[in-house]
């Protein structure tokens, strides 16, 4: 029963992974977020589908499992490398070695960081910018919710910054 739960997980992150290639090859940046929000459940229907026949903990086990490899992925990938500086500096020098300090200083200034910060927040329409301001687009999403979760547990505690 393992190993079918393993190949299971193993197809279904397979077709999700060529398939995202597709998507970050050929679909504009706006459309990239929701097109892998939606391929991701697409792929996980699909995982609890193909293992359904065997009961209800392969279908949880397979969710979970193919759950973990994707979000695995798409941190690596796309989080840890892309929103910190460091690392992206790290990459930086070993691509191309015997950077200058005003070569590096090129490519990572405040404004630079900045611009790229809220560019990836407006297309996630995480923030909106109506020509003078930014303000968040929704009030009550993750992060608001994780917040409020997180201030009612510095209140519990009586921490604050």
């Amino acid at each position: 029963m393992d190993t079918i739960i393993l190949k299971i997980v193993f197809c279904c992150f397979i077709v999700f992974f060529l398939c995202h290639l597709l998507v970050m090859r050929f679909f504009k940046e706006e459309w990239r977020t929701k097109t892998t929000q939606l391929l991701f459940l697409l792929c996980l229907g699909y995982a609890i589908w193909v293992s359904s026949p065997f009961g209800i903990a392969p279908i949880c086990l397979s969710s979970f499992m193919f759950g973990l490899v994707t979000c695995v992925y798409m941190l690596r990938v796309f989080g840890v490398f892309e929103t910190s500086v460091r690392l992206r500096l790290m990459d930086l020098l070993v691509v191309k070695k015997g950077k200058t300090l005003e070569n590096i200083l090129e490519e990572f200034n405040s404004k630079s960081i900045l611009d790229s910060r809220l560019k990836r927040l407006l297309l996630s329409k995480t923030v909106k910018y109506d020509g003078r301001s930014y303000s968040l687009a929704k009030r009550n999403n993750a992060y608001s919710l994780f917040e409020a979760g997180v201030r009612v547990l510095r209140k519990l505690i009586n921490f604050s910054l």
